[in-house]
């Protein structure tokens, strides 16, 4: 089965460099995070998705992080 993936990593001890669509939050390798409100390792982010019809909207921290419509 494939499908979209939502980026979670610790990239505050990511040894490599990461690029926009690899950030906490980000839809892998297909939208970048439009913010950046994950919180340290320990403290606990959450996720939500909102599907409304074709709308997703992706909300780390009660921040819109990605919108997009799927097909």
């Amino acid at each position: 089965m494939e499908g979209p993936e939502v980026q979670i990593i610790d990239q505050d001890n990511w040894l490599d460099p990461l690029e926009d669509w690899q950030i906490y939050g980000a839809l892998y390798v297909i939208y970048p995070s439009l913010l950046r409100p994950y919180k340290p390792i320990g403290e606990g982010s959450h996720l939500i998705l909102v599907v409304d019809g074709n709308n997703v909207n992706q909300l780390l921290n009660g921040e819109v992080v990605v919108k997009y419509e799927k097909n």
